[in-house]
């Protein structure tokens, strides 16, 4: 009989449905990923005949006010055949690479083989597609590296005659300096034949002074 528990049960089991087929990885290897959808199918079967007897009992149910409880089913019903739908959208992707697989080692035979067929070129076809964008990817990107190495050479000439300027300020500096230094060597030269010079004045004005004072010492007596 179905109550509202039973249908709540059902709704929960539902939600799991559609979390397991949001988690399936078509990247994992076919054959890992056909268990999982085995497993998903038989999942769907078992949902869908329980919403189907849910259905019946309230259907058949003598009891009054079940339009609550089917409302909710509906409810279920809609988002289970939603969560179906992208799982089927799914399968149909994994089953053309699992049959891609079996093609490879032989294993199919008659439309299935020959659909395969068709898959697997239209694949090659992708994966040359996709190699070719790849391609002119890095061909673009030598390019822009290209052009920006241009813009670099520029900068770097731009920056050689800067540095060639610099370079010249600095030499000019140094010059100045140099003559400078010179100058500074012959003030102090300079400075020091000035004290020479005094030094010797002041020698001979003491002779001087000197001499002048033993004259008047000898000219009194």
């Amino acid at each position: 009989m179905a109550d509202s528990e039973v249908i709540k049960n059902l709704g929960t089991d539902i939600e799991k449905f559609d979390r397991k087929v949001n988690d399936i990885n078509l990247q994992n290897d076919v054959y890992q990923n056909k268990r999982v959808i085995d497993e998903l199918e038989n999942m769907y079967k078992n949902l869908l005949n329980r919403a189907d007897e849910c259905d019946n009992d309230l259907q058949d149910s003598s009891q009054e006010n079940t339009k609550p409880l089917m409302n909710k089913l509906v409810q279920y019903k809609r988002d289970l055949e939603i969560a179906n739908n992208k799982f089927n959208a799914i399968k149909a992707k994994w089953q053309t690479a699992y049959n891609i697989e079996k093609l490879k080692v032989g294993e199919l035979r008659g439309p299935d083989k020959e659909k395969a067929e068709r898959d697997l070129v239209l694949e090659l076809h992708k994966e040359t597609d996709y190699q070719g964008n790849i391609i002119d990817s890095i061909a673009n990107n030598i390019k822009g590296a290209n052009r920006n190495l241009e813009g670099i050479n520029i900068e770097l000439k731009e920056q050689g005659g800067q540095i060639n300027r610099i370079q010249d300020h600095v030499a000019g500096a140094e010059t100045q300096v140099k003559h400078t230094e010179k100058i500074f060597a012959k003030m102090e030269r300079r400075e020091i034949c000035m004290k020479i010079v005094g030094f010797v004045a002041v020698i001979v004005l003491g002779i001087f002074d000197l001499i002048w004072l033993v004259y008047w010492i000898v000219k009194d007596k």
